[in-house]
């Protein structure tokens, strides 16, 4: 268990994240939104490609997507389980997918945090998942969220691609996303409280 103090950490000088995840870690802040990790506007935050991560009461921000995809959190394998509790991702972007999130394999449980503020709007490209960007080969569980505030050219909240598996309890929230909420490839409705 790696365990923060509260403060400010600023990824590495080089690469396309600043932190790269690829085993079973938990990373948690003493208190809860006071560790924050920053990635300058430079590079995406935190990259995960195997493991079983925890992350807890952390503030991802500024981050900028490697690869124009995850500005603030990626996610990349289908052996992959992370948990994000009581976390705040915001001010993150991405040209293509993902300004908040992008999650392409893996089964993630988001709970009790917040995805607010993110945005995935390259001007000549179609940005999608201005909060949240879930694949088809992913498995997505909301509770006690709130998705707020993001921007994209389709799915300002939280974009689903055929075939993903996504479910959002009744206590969380997907409000104020331009231009739209929750936008499904082939699935619409996206975002079917369950």
């Amino acid at each position: 268990m790696l365990l923060l103090a509260s403060g400010v950490y600023k990824p590495a000088a080089t690469g396309d994240y600043g932190l790269q995840i690829n085993k079973n870690i938990t990373i948690a802040a003493q208190q809860t939104g006071q560790a924050v990790l920053d990635g300058q506007k430079q590079r995406g935050v935190l990259s995960i490609t195997a493991g079983f991560v925890h992350l807890k009461g952390l503030n991802i921000t500024n981050g900028y997507g490697g690869r124009g995809r995850g500005g603030g959190i990626y996610i990349e394998r289908s052996d992959t389980v992370l948990t994000i509790t009581s976390t705040s991702i915001h001010n993150n972007a991405a040209d293509y997918f993902g300004g908040g999130v992008f999650i392409y394999q893996g089964t993630v449980n988001i709970i009790s945090s917040q995805i607010y503020s993110n945005s995935a709007t390259f001007p000549v490209w179609q940005g999608d998942g201005g909060g949240v960007y879930i694949s088809e080969d992913a498995a997505t569980t909301f509770s006690n969220c709130t998705i707020r505030g993001n921007q994209a050219t389709s799915g300002g909240g939280i974009y689903v691609e055929h075939g993903a598996q996504v479910k959002l309890d009744n206590q969380s929230v997907v409000t104020s996303n331009k231009p739209d909420g929750c936008y499904g490839f082939w699935s619409w409705p996206a975002c079917n409280k369950q």
